[in-house]
């Protein structure tokens, strides 16, 4: 079977034998309905069945890899929040509260719409989330509703 070998494959493994993110078999993964949390080092056989496995592996061949890392920002999410001034466990907190699955932690790179999202949000409140107290506990929610997370650019076909 072609999906054989691929089965005992982690997800950061197929995603470095494809030379994609991680980021974007994570979110096939959970187009897949697969629950989470979905982490780089779960084995494609633990959390696919043979089918999924197969047609994952058919879409992969169908695509531009530059494509999909166009699609997808440049920068992790600690960088964003380095860059806004933002604590690490804020910046968390802050995903969390807006629907944004972190895949790999503050190392994930988001697509680029959910970036551009966060980083208006930040713009509008970035003066509110940086004198908040260190407590978490304490930071209002945002006053505007949050954006829906982004969905990553569905494979061509």
């Amino acid at each position: 079977a072609a999906a054989g070998g691929v089965v005992d494959c982690s997800l950061q493994e197929l995603a470095d034998d494809y030379n994609i993110p991680v980021e974007y078999i994570i979110d096939r993964v959970l187009e897949l309905g697969v629950s989470l949390p979905v982490h780089s080092t779960d084995l494609m056989k633990d959390r696919l069945t043979t089918a999924e496995v197969e047609g994952m592996l058919a879409w992969l061949t169908t695509f531009d890899t530059h494509d999909v890392y166009d699609s997808y920002s440049d920068r992790p999410v600690l960088e964003i929040a380095e860059d806004y001034g933002i604590a690490p466990q804020h910046m968390h907190t802050l995903c969390s509260r807006l629907g944004i699955f972190l895949a790999i932690g503050l190392d994930t790179r988001l697509t680029r719409d959910t970036e551009e999202q966060l980083v208006a949000l930040l713009e509008d409140t970035s003066n509110v989330i940086s004198s908040s107290p260190t407590s978490s506990s304490a930071q209002s929610p945002p006053s505007s509703p949050p954006p829906p997370p982004a969905t990553p650019p569905a494979p061509p076909g």
